[in-house]
């Protein structure tokens, strides 16, 4: 693909292993060649087969779950009024119903109790005919209300739809080292797809900006529905979630630790940063809530998916910010301007991997 490295020595890859991996899965593979599975890994998923591999590292295919991202994806739309229309006394799917299957169990309990009290606050009172009339008045007023708190839940709801659609449609349009080529790919309307529908499905998440970020690379390399699988599978079982939640506290206990294995490992630099009151706030928050593809080149962001994928979120994320910092080390020491240090922290870091005289093994 494009998308990726444009030249790629595909004698050097061993595709026995990668054959392996895909079909026997990468614990088996690392109980008899764990340091080859390692480096092959370290080196580069051959770009042919990424989106596969990273799938069984993820352990993320999921086929019911596929069927509710294309539930999520159409709600709001002509499509979803005319399955509505058709099926208006079936009854809900099996993936839609997972769902709200705790929080039915809830409402119902919540309904015997009421129904319970009722009945006791009812029992040995002899009614009057008075009191059967206005029973009576009283409950032909009930399924009048009921269904105007419908009508209005169902305005509130479509309204808060559109508005979420808004802002993901407004946040397509941001910059990325490789925002165009989703555009001349097609695949807008698939990441559109993915934030919407992972905003529906995890209401405490909700969308939050950099989201985008984080699902192109997921699609250049699968569908949209395994990609939306691929993201929860990342928002849950990778800890990724701890980043977007209120308060943030992944975020913070990340860049927390990044500053100081930045202090152990150079002490000069963060000696140096921290004089010119540039913290790790200022620039490596959005490394960390974009996983490095806000400014990086989509190359060296498929790398750092490779290691997320394989080794775990902080891992690879502490790390590889570590390493930047490092090739960088001496180029910073140099500069003496905080606004000066804070752009090149934010944009020009991988400069440092451009391959000035280009083989064809070269990254950059």
């Amino acid at each position: 693909m494009a998308a990726g490295p444009t030249t790629e020595d595909v004698t050097s890859v061993d595709w026995d292993l990668w054959q392996s991996v895909v079909y026997e899965g990468p614990a088996a593979v690392a109980r008899t060649s764990a340091d080859e599975l390692g480096r092959s890994i370290a080196s580069g998923i051959p770009q042919a087969i990424r989106g596969v591999v990273w799938q069984v590292l993820a352990q993320s295919k999921n086929e019911e779950l596929e069927g509710v991202y294309r539930e999520l994806v159409a709600r709001g739309t002509d499509k979803e009024r005319s399955a509505s229309n058709a099926s208006t006394s079936a009854p809900r799917s099996e993936s839609s119903s997972a769902f709200g299957r705790e929080k039915d169990s809830l409402a119902s309990s919540a309904s015997s109790i009421h129904s319970d009290n009722s009945t006791l606050a009812t029992s040995g009172v002899t009614s009057s005919p008075q009191n059967e009339g206005n029973s009576a008045e009283a409950a032909a007023k009930v399924p009048s209300n009921t269904q105007a708190e419908r009508v209005k839940r169902a305005k509130d709801d479509a309204s808060a739809l559109q508005k979420l659609e808004k802002t993901i449609r407004r946040d397509l349009g941001a910059r990325t080292s490789y925002s165009k080529y989703v555009m001349s790919a097609g695949l807008q309307e698939g990441l559109f797809g993915v934030c919407k529908a992972y905003a529906l499905f995890d209401e405490d998440v909700g969308y939050a900006q950099g989201m985008n970020f984080i699902a192109m690379p997921l699609l250049f390399n699968m569908p949209e529905e395994e990609a939306f699988c691929m993201l929860v599978r990342l928002m849950n079982k990778y800890g990724l979630r701890d980043l977007f939640v209120q308060d943030m506290p992944g975020l913070h206990l990340h860049l927390y630790q990044f500053e100081r294995l930045l202090e152990d490992f150079e002490p000069a630099l963060y000696c140096h940063l921290h004089r010119r009151g540039v913290s790790p706030q200022l620039y490596a928050t959005q490394w960390f809530l974009t996983l490095f593809a806000y400014r990086f080149p989509l190359q060296l962001v498929l790398r750092v998916y490779d290691l997320i994928l394989s080794e775990g979120l902080e891992s690879a994320i502490l790390k590889f910010g570590i390493v930047l910092m490092q090739k960088n080390a001496q180029t910073l020491l140099g500069m003496k301007d905080m606004t000066q240090l804070t752009t090149f922290l934010k944009e020009r870091l991988f400069d440092v991997y451009i391959d000035k005289a280009p083989s064809a093994t070269s990254l950059l």
